[in-house]
């Protein structure tokens, strides 16, 4: 206000420290808040179950917290880098997303900083419209100061089950069987989902976790997991956690190859904490382009206890030249879109990327008037594929034109009235952007609560300026006006 508000509020974290390739350029020049201190656990309460937290709280800081008494979190996105105010003003998601959602839905109450300074809280039940608008806003309609989550009990072991299959048709149909249990869960739950509650058994039981990893067109596993507080006789443990283990999605195609020479699935047990960061070591397969060696048994003894690198290091060490290459030729991507369209969004990333593994993760949806909703007025489940990499194309030395196959992605998923998730590199114009994304209570919530005069717009904190460039070069001015 003393300057006369000319200048965008935003938080003063330096955009290396961002758990995203991308680089904050937007920061530059505008009137930055430090919250780097807003990083403590403010209350564990088990009785009525819920943990409060500052949004610098991180996910390798808060879950063993939790895990120490005997509670968890009913989704723990991946990375242990990843802040608890990154995922509520972008999302999260995991493997047990089917039945409890995105990061979003297990948030009971929200205390935000709004542009006049005034502090409010929100729930479902108070200053609804703030609570369902401010996810995924990306800090756009006000400053997050504290969050209340739901918090779940938890036991000390995974039961994991590998699935493999060697028929991209046969993955999809066990994938969405297994997946669509949980919407049922998500429905009735809310914020607080319970499985141990009218959960069936054998083939009707609702997996706690469900993950798929697709390694080339026709070969494919499906993870189904439970929690288990003993290791039973029917798997073998498995200490992933141990320095000196392959990458994850290395060992799960191994053991899905031994599941395929068995001719039925393979049981391991694995250590809560091994699973829940069972792709940090490799940050899913990036690692295999950072540290070509990373995964060879001789480096993974020496010195696989120094993985993974922070990402803040790597994109300060990151030449201009690697760089530029990270800009041109790789690829990351989330994709969610709804799961009856699977099979087809599977052809449309092999035709745009022709890159594995993919990720492929579950998530209910559910209906509401913020930024990413079903359409109806039912639950509905997506799937989340992740593209990490380097595409076919460049791997063959053809010429590849990143923007443009991106772009034919993002146009593909608006159509199915998919989501693309906002860390990841964008090249959508403006009104295609408010195309894939509603808009219309986040841009009302703006002019109301003065937003607009204080923060940037979500569009410019996504697609960057670097990007805008390029835009515009291509498309013309109007194209992110």
């Amino acid at each position: 206000r003393e300057e006369g508000g000319t200048r965008r509020i935003v938080t003063a974290r330096p955009g290396w420290q961002r758990v995203s390739v991308k680089q904050s350029a937007y920061k530059d020049g505008a009137f930055k808040v430090h919250i780097d201190r807003m990083a403590d656990i403010l209350e564990i309460n088990t009785k009525d179950r819920f943990v409060k937290v500052e949004p610098m709280v991180n996910m390798g800081q808060l879950v063993p917290a939790l895990m120490k008494g005997g509670w968890t979190l009913p989704v723990v996105p991946e990375l242990e880098e990843l802040t608890v105010g990154g995922m509520i003003a972008g999302t999260g998601i995991e493997s047990s997303s089917h039945h409890s959602g995105l990061f979003q839905e297990f948030c009971i109450e929200l205390e935000i900083c709004l542009a006049n300074g005034g502090v409010v809280t929100c729930s479902r039940h108070e200053r609804e419209d703030l609570f369902e608008a401010f996810f995924w806003s990306y800090g756009t309609l006000g400053m997050l100061m504290s969050a209340k989550l739901r918090i779940i009990p938890s036991a000390p072991y995974i039961r994991l089950c590998y699935h493999a299959f060697d028929s991209e048709k046969d993955f999809c149909e066990f994938w969405t069987k297994e997946s669509e249990k949980g919407v049922k869960f998500a429905e009735k739950g809310g914020d607080d989902v319970d499985l141990d509650k009218d959960n069936g058994t054998d083939g009707s039981h609702c997996s706690r976790f469900v993950e798929g990893l697709i390694f080339a067109k026709d070969r494919g596993v499906v993870m189904t997991g439970d929690f288990t507080h003993k290791v039973g006789e029917d798997g073998r443990m498995y200490r992933h956690g141990r320095w000196y283990q392959p990458y994850f999605y290395r060992h799960a195609e191994d053991v899905a190859a031994e599941a395929r020479q068995l001719k039925r699935p393979v049981v391991e047990y694995l250590p809560l904490r091994d699973y829940y960061y069972r792709h940090s070591r490799s940050v899913f397969w990036e690692m295999e382009n950072i540290v070509p060696l990373g995964d060879n048994p001789l480096f993974r003894w020496g010195f696989g206890w120094m993985l993974p690198p922070s990402v803040g290091f790597l994109k300060v060490t990151t030449p201009a030249d690697l760089q530029e290459f990270y800009d041109t030729k790789h690829v990351i991507q989330d994709m969610l879109v709804p799961a009856r369209d699977i099979e087809r969004s599977l052809a449309i990333f092999r035709k745009h990327f022709d890159m594995y593994p993919l990720w492929v993760c579950p998530m209910t949806v559910r209906p509401n008037r913020g930024l990413v909703h079903t359409t109806g007025d039912r639950h509905e489940l997506f799937v989340d594929l992740g593209a990490y990499g380097v595409p076919g194309a460049v791997k063959r030395g053809e010429d590849y034109d990143l923007i443009k196959e991106i772009r034919a992605v993002e146009e593909y998923v608006t159509s199915v009235k998919g989501y693309e998730m906002l860390y990841a590199d964008s090249y959508m114009t403006r009104a295609e952007f408010g195309k894939m994304f509603d808009r219309k209570l986040y841009d009302e919530l703006r002019v109301k609560l003065g937003a607009d005069k204080a923060f940037p717009d979500i569009y410019d904190k996504v697609v960057e300026p670097k990007r805008l460039k390029i835009l515009r070069e291509l498309l013309g001015e109007e194209a992110t006006r």
